[in-house]
């Protein structure tokens, strides 16, 4: 032991000590195991199945409008004449998704119709729907919406056909 120094123990000791450290070290790690899964949902969408259309108007010498509602009837105010000779009805959507989903509509504010050919305009608003702000999907995983509104005719509308798209958006939670 006379050959042996207290710096040959300081080392011995040191690498005593890391040897200690790393089997330590090994000792306090572990693992688990976590499943994982996921439920595949039918895709959602909306689809248009008829447009909204006011019929035929003859406008009359003041501004009125024609209110289309949900049931498809129509009324008019002010001196607007409504031919039923011209078919007129709500539109219609059809929703579809995952069975026994809750889902809401959004509806456009306005709308602005331009006549075939020329520069006038009409302007719709006031959207309503059937339901009104959203439903379920059946079982099946359909609902059917109905949009109506109302349209701003303005006096001597001038004739012609006028025409404009809008949008609703059906949200799921």
């Amino acid at each position: 032991m006379s050959h042996f120094t207290k710096k040959h123990f300081q080392s011995a000791g040191i690498v005593l000590l890391l040897a200690v450290a790393a089997s330590a070290s090994a000792q306090r790690s572990s693992n688990s195991s976590a499943s994982s899964d996921i439920y595949i949902v039918q895709s959602t969408a909306i689809y248009k199945t008829a447009d909204l259309r006011f019929g035929a108007i003859v406008p009359g010498n003041t501004a009125g409008t024609v209110t289309l509602s949900t049931t498809g009837s129509r009324t008019a105010v002010g001196a607007i004449v409504l031919p039923s000779s011209v078919a007129y009805g709500a539109a219609g959507f059809v929703v579809l998704g995952t069975p026994a989903t809750l889902f809401s509509l959004s509806l456009p504010s306005t709308l602005t119709l331009g006549r075939a050919g020329g520069s006038e305009t009409m302007v719709v608003s006031s959207f309503v729907s059937n339901p009104s702000s959203g439903g379920m999907l059946s079982s099946g995983g359909s609902f059917n919406v109905l949009v109506g509104a109302t349209l701003a005719v303005g006096a001597h509308q001038t004739f012609g056909s006028y025409t404009g798209t809008f949008n609703v958006t059906v949200s799921f939670p």
